[in-house]
């Protein structure tokens, strides 16, 4: 038989609103409340079998129940592909022990709270695009899975244990029995690739890990950066770290882990926060006017070469240090959705970046004294000086990004799309380059009113607020949310997440559309591009304080 080039896209029907599925893990939403609004449909794709699609579906944007179920309508779809075409999955290209190789050299590292498990390549469970079989419009060279197996246990090799913990989560990529309830698509493709590759950097680098989730560069000018995130990384909603408890602290008021961690170069860099507030906190102390007292014998701790510096002092120094590089604005509107916007004052940041290795750089008598009596500082400044430039540098060159262009896309129930997808996650702060194919939106479980976007990627906690973009660079929707908590059996205990041989994270995951009947996001965020933005009309909040406890 001839092979003819398809475009593998299969609109089904979805049980999503009877599903009992909980959502776990990094997420929450919302009640929406916004009015609906008539938005054109710009939904474009092709699909093969079209007249039994128009046959059996039904397009309006309140139904998510069809006349025929999901489970039948893919039967259906099944029997004619196989008369046409013969068994689908023996059009796509096998996979080989020369794949699996080359996977295993890319030595892609995922966070130590994942596992790996072995799938077998002969299983036809997963295969892989070629020039004449392939998702969506081109051949994108992805590893294609199969979501319509009969027997997952079989594909799994490992031991009886891990098998059971592996098909006891729901949603995931070998979860029969929840794709034709929460994710109804035959196919989906996926592909990671090595962090050294550089081909979509200027894409890949928009997307910058913060303390407790991920936010994306959407627009620069030469003083500040607007971030696209989750109301939820953005609202810490509360903080206690040593005596400091906040109601309205944000991800920048806690001084722990990473500051900053940002792809460049082929590489991914980190600046931890309570290294860099140390570094401030001592130039600020050593400059002003106590720095006598500070440096007297009389705070020096007894029998060590430290000084004992004022821990409220630090505390509150602490906490309201990174307050003067952001702002929120107060008048932007979410529709009640997790989505958020802040300003990142980048100009002033790199200024004061530069003025602090200025200072450790000359090194004058009070420093040297300092570091003498608290020599804990010193390996924190000599870091600090070597890298410091890599962070320079990195905002020097985004900021000559152009603005990102958000994508004109309408959003409804059972909206279907294989079209190329990535983005780079930092699960757990590791960096993953994601590129994929294959979304389905459907109403969020826990609340049909809210409408998500299921798709699988290598994804995770501190992969929140993720842009998602087309290869082009137009941004697309966000990642939100991911079920890694959904058991069948809560008595088997699984604490672990689970990626296969060939580098993919099986949970499923969700995300939020910015265009759908009951709000407009784009719009909105775009009306605070900082390229675009009259200043007057912008209200911000007020500034996070510190309080005791």
């Amino acid at each position: 038989m001839k092979r003819k080039k398809i475009l593998i896209i299969i609109l089904l029907a979805s049980a999503l609103a009877a599903t009992s599925f909980v959502a776990g893990g990094y997420f929450w939403y919302n009640k929406i409340t916004a009015k609906n609004k008539d938005l054109k449909n710009d939904f474009s794709f092709k699909a093969i079998f079209t007249n039994q699609l128009n046959k059996n579906t039904n397009n309006e944007d309140h139904k998510f129940q069809l006349n025929i179920t999901g489970k039948n309508l893919l039967d259906n779809l099944e029997q004619e592909a196989n008369s046409k075409f013969g068994n689908i999955e023996a059009f796509f290209s096998p996979i080989t022990n020369k794949d699996l190789k080359e996977v295993e050299n890319k030595k892609i590292l995922f966070p130590t709270e994942y596992q790996k498990f072995n799938i077998d390549i002969n299983s036809n469970f997963a295969v892989k695009e070629n020039n004449d079989f392939f998702l969506g419009s081109k051949n994108s060279n992805l590893f294609v899975y199969n979501l319509n197996i009969d027997n997952p246990e079989s594909i799994i090799l490992d031991t009886s244990e891990n098998k059971k913990k592996i098909l006891n989560q729901k949603g995931t990529l070998l979860d029969v029995k929840s794709h034709h309830e929460l994710f109804p698509l035959p196919y989906v493709g996926f592909k990671n690739k090595e962090l050294a590759d550089q081909k979509y950097e200027n894409i890949f680098q928009r997307n910058i890990k913060f303390l407790n989730g991920t936010a994306s560069v959407l627009d620069i000018n030469s003083e500040k950066a607007l971030f696209l995130t989750n109301n939820h990384v953005l609202d810490t909603h509360k903080v206690n770290y040593k005596k400091i408890s906040s109601a309205n602290a944000r991800f920048w008021n806690v001084s722990v882990g990473n500051f900053m961690q940002w792809y460049d170069n082929g590489q991914s860099y980190s600046v931890k926060s309570n290294d860099l507030l140390s570094l401030f906190f001592v130039k600020d102390f050593l400059t002003s006017k106590q720095k006598k007292k500070l440096l007297s014998f009389d705070n020096v701790v007894p029998g060590s070469n430290r000084v004992k510096l004022d821990e409220k002092q630090q505390e509150i120094f602490f906490f309201n240090f990174f307050n003067k590089y952001f702002q929120i604005p107060a008048n932007f509107k979410n529709f009640n959705v997790d989505i958020a916007i802040f300003y990142f004052k980048w100009s002033k940041f790199l200024e004061d970046i530069n003025q602090l290795a200025s200072f450790y750089q000359n090194n004058n008598s009070d420093l040297q004294e300092f570091i003498t009596t608290n020599s804990r500082i010193k390996p924190i400044i000599d870091n600090f000086l070597q890298t410091y430039q890599k962070l320079v540098s990195f905002w020097i060159k985004i900021s000559q990004n152009p603005p990102v262009k958000i994508a004109n896309t309408f959003y409804k129930q059972q909206s279907i799309n294989y079209k190329e997808l990535i983005a780079l996650f930092w699960p757990y702060g590791t960096p993953l380059k994601n590129h994929f194919k294959g979304i389905y939106s459907a109403p969020s479980p826990g609340d049909i009113t809210q409408l998500a976007i299921y798709f699988y990627a290598n994804n995770g906690p501190g992969a929140s607020g993720s842009a998602i973009f087309d290869t082009k660079g137009e941004l697309q929707f966000v990642n939100a949310f991911g079920l890694i908590n959904n058991f069948y059996d809560p008595n088997i205990k699984n604490d672990k997440q689970y990626y296969d041989n060939l580098n993919t994270y099986i949970p499923i995951s969700g995300g939020i559309p910015l265009i759908t009947a009951n709000y407009n996001l784009k719009d909105e965020i775009e009306k605070f591009y900082p390229s675009k933005i009259n200043k007057q009309n912008i209200k911000f909040l007020d500034a996070p304080t510190y309080q005791d406890k």
